[in-house]
């Protein structure tokens, strides 16, 4: 049986569409599966004016059973098998006969139990209530009311259609009842009478109305596909442009433009921002070079597009003669000169101007450079070239402009006026999630360290879904960079230095960082390395340097559901759960007794070294395979050796030695978070 339900609406925000489809996919099914409803070939639409689904459904809820245990069989039947009176009003209270009732042994005796059936409803029943649960389900991010206190809601609603196969569903929310009726593109105004839900796609497609996300944007990449072979050229496809026409259009025309040849003088990056930021167009390629041209998409047919793409043209040639007129009055001054202006820039409030940020960022960079053993020499002066003119840009007009080209205009600037590549690369990539230069790489932490820090410090802490300075991504950043560039850097150094430069330390400001830099740390390893939670769990007692942190859970999760991992894991908790109470890691070799001691003792003497060496290397590989090596030895110890002896010297010293194992084996984590495998 096949249901069908649209929800006409007024046009959607483009920031709502794809949120709306995936909450409908997942309350659809749960809601199918709550109301024991079996569906096949589920499929969910949202358009800039409708959203809904097309379903296969049975025609009736499955039915349910239920148990009751009643009374024991003794007191059930009488001698002769017959129904007593406590069986009698047993099956009075489940509403049963005698038919629905079963013996069963138990260890305590026999007992009666009531199986009790309940007939499902039918759909038609349901689905009213269904739908109403859906659409109260979903949520947006600024939901409106509209007439007499109708809502709230995404957008006012128009329409609704509600069917089971040919039959209209009864059914009516925010003052609208269901029908047949749906409405075409806006271009058309019409209305169009669905007869079936089989048909819906295709009588929308007459009215030209893609409804399904994944068919509009199948036509976007037509549409451009077909653009490049007709004209010879290659449309710059960005994946961002292209889910905002498929979020804003209902049946998407795309269109070739063309803007004034002169403008291609203009720095190709400044083109395309033009292009893109602005009139939310696509950038034409030629050869590899950028053509005067343009790909945009109108809401309906082609005929539409003549008059639009003249007014198109007019506006981007407008917005590129403003970019040339400020490029050159910025070209008259080489970019080293825009760092004064920064003195009157404010950064934010409480943390100075931006060549206060500057001066900071230079001195973090310097820094960071140290930590990573280069405080001399070529790098060093372009890293401090990289961070003087970090933010010489932002006193520009093409960025005061243009402020999508932050970074983007320093580098070109900087290679105008000849600065080394590093640095010109680096301008840009302070701003990139994980840059690909080191002179970038230095910069992007130390540029994104003291804001993140900065804000801590004034108050500005993110919480919950609240973070208008994006600080969790950017503390992400640090440590993506940090895990990229293979850099073995105290995080706890870096967020001192930052207070330090700020003039803010206090030990509180530098816990509450610190916990944050972690809880980023744990979101980065689970959900984009994709490391189990255990092992995550485990490796967090590295975070304070998060390339170990990162390297000890790669080694654990490789050696995972392996021999090694369990002996790896065994052998560090019979030496730490009966330490777990003990402090001391002082201990005499001379007081041991037994032959398994002094075996246990000689390998941890050779082995200890060789770890703490393999660590010393980033080499958790190999620190593994040693201390997963100790196992039999630490069984074999277990075997032959009392720990807790009677003699208190002799203990105490027993449970130093294994304390001190102990501690080595928690050089690559918190082992005890590591789930056995059987």
């Amino acid at each position: 049986m096949q249901v069908l339900f649209e929800l006409g609406v007024e046009e959607l925000p483009e920031s709502e569409v794809f949120s709306i489809e995936k909450q409908l996919e997942s309350l659809a099914r749960e809601l199918f599966e709550k109301y024991r409803i079996k569906y096949r070939d589920l499929e969910i639409f949202v358009a800039a004016r409708r959203m809904g689904f097309l379903v296969d459904l049975d025609e009736r809820q499955e039915d349910t059973i239920m148990e009751r245990r009643g009374p024991a069989s003794k007191v059930a039947f009488d001698e002769n098998g017959n129904p007593t009176k406590a069986l009698e009003g047993f099956l009075r209270s489940c509403g049963v006969t005698l038919d629905d009732v079963e013996v069963r042994e138990e260890d305590k005796g026999s007992y009666v139990y009531a199986v009790i059936r309940k007939p499902g409803r039918r759909t038609e029943e349901v689905l009213p209530e269904i739908v109403s649960s859906l659409i109260e389900g979903l949520h947006f991010t600024k939901p409106m009311k509209w007439g007499v206190n109708l809502g709230p809601f995404v957008r006012p609603v128009h329409w609704i259609v509600l069917m089971m196969n040919d039959k209209v569903v009864d059914f009516s929310t925010f003052g609208v009842k269901a029908d047949r009726l749906s409405s075409s593109h806006r271009y058309l105004n019409t209305t169009f009478t669905i007869d079936e839900p089989s048909r819906y796609f295709d009588l929308c497609l007459n009215n030209m109305v893609i409804p399904r996300v994944d068919d509009r944007r199948a036509r976007v990449h037509q549409c451009l596909r077909e653009i490049e072979e007709t004209h010879g050229v290659h449309v710059v496809k960005d994946e961002e442009l292209i889910d905002e026409v498929v979020a804003l259009t209902e049946y998407p025309t795309a269109f070739l433009g063309r803007f004034s040849e002169e403008f291609l003088e203009l720095p190709k990056p400044v083109v395309e921002t033009a292009l893109k930021h602005h009139q939310r167009v696509f950038a034409v390629l030629k050869n590899g070079q950028l053509k005067n041209a343009f790909v945009a998409f109108v809401d309906g047919p082609e005929s539409l597009s003549d008059t639009v793409s003249l007014g198109y043209s007019r506006v981007i040639n407008a917005r590129l003669d403003d970019a040339r007129f400020y490029f050159e009055r910025d070209r008259k001054h080489c970019l080293e000169e825009f760092v004064k202006r920064l003195e009157g820039v404010v950064f934010q409030h409480e943390l100075g101007t931006l060549k206060d940020k500057v001066e900071r960022v230079r001195q973090l960079s310097s820094f960071v450079l140290s930590k990573l053993g280069d405080n001399a020499g070529k790098l060093k002066s372009l890293v401090d070239r990289a961070a003087l003119l970090s933010k010489a840009d932002t006193a520009t007009m093409l960025v005061y402009e243009f402020p999508e080209l932050q970074g983007i205009v320093g580098r070109i600037y900087a290679s105008m006026d000849g600065e080394p590549e590093e640095v010109c690369q680096a301008l840009e990539e302070q701003y990139m999630d994980v840059p690909s230069g080191v002179v970038g790489a230095i910069l992007s932490i130390a540029d994104k360290i003291d804001t993140v820090v900065g804000n801590f410090a004034v108050g500005n802490i993110p919480s919950g879904s609240r973070d208008p300075y994006g600080l969790k991504r950017k503390a992400t950043s640090v440590l993506k960079t940090l895990i990229e560039f293979e850099w073995d850097i105290s995080l706890e150094d870096l967020l001192k230095k930052s207070l330090e430069l700020l003039r803010m330390h206090d030990e509180a400001t530098l816990k509450t960082l610190y916990e944050f830099f972690k809880t980023r740390l744990e979101v980065l390893l689970e959900e984009e390395k994709g490391f189990d939670y255990d092992i995550v769990r485990c490796t967090l007692a590295l975070s304070e340097t998060p390339f170990r942190a990162f390297l000890s859970a790669n080694v654990i999760q490789e050696i995972k559901n392996t021999s090694e991992y369990n002996d790896l894991l065994v052998g560090f908790e019979r030496v730490f759960n009966i330490t777990r109470n003990h402090s001391e890691i002082d201990f005499d070799p001379r007081r041991f007794i037994e032959k398994a001691e002094f075996e246990l003792f000689d390998e941890f003497v050779k082995i200890e070294p060789e770890v703490l060496d393999a660590l010393d290397h980033l080499d958790y590989r190999e620190a593994v395979r040693k201390l997963a090596s100790l196992r039999p030895h630490i069984d074999r110890y277990f075997d032959s050796v009392f720990v807790m002896d009677k003699d208190l010297s002799v203990r105490m010293n027993r449970l130093s030695f294994l304390k001190r194992l102990a501690l080595l084996f928690k050089r690559i984590g918190d082992l005890n978070e590591l789930e056995k495998i059987e």
